[in-house]
């Protein structure tokens, strides 16, 4: 699944494809065979992404406030004395895109930032 936020005039500063190789598309849709689906809220705006196979479990990627913890919360790891933010809805302005989700335990995220790479983006829990 690929999601891509852009503004629909295309005015907003994108990264050329000269400087970050992308693959090309599939040149068969899949979207009535996935097991990912794509849903979504338009005011206000959120998505949420699950499967297909297993509709009651939690999204695998969530930006609808009602998903977040409520914060402060505790440290994840003892000893560590980071926490979480308060989540703010999705702000998208000219070379600025920001998103607060929520993801299960030990996820990744692959071509988030534009960072691609087979081991995808992790955030280490404690750094």
């Amino acid at each position: 699944l690929h999601v891509n936020i852009f503004d629909t005039s295309n005015l907003q500063f994108t990264i050329p494809t000269s400087v970050i190789s992308r693959p090309d598309p599939p040149s068969t849709s899949y979207i009535n065979g996935s097991d990912l689906v794509f849903n979504y809220d338009a005011s206000p705006f959120a998505f949420w992404i699950t499967r297909r196979s297993l509709p009651d479990a939690f999204p695998l990627f969530d930006t609808r406030q009602s998903s977040l913890p409520a914060t402060p919360i505790p440290p994840f790891m003892p000893g560590d004395n980071s926490t979480a933010l308060d989540g703010f809805p999705l702000v998208f302005e000219d070379q600025y895109l920001q998103l607060t989700s929520s993801l299960p335990y030990g996820t990744n995220i692959y071509g988030l930032g534009e960072v691609i790479a087979s081991s995808g983006f992790r955030r280490d829990i404690g750094t």
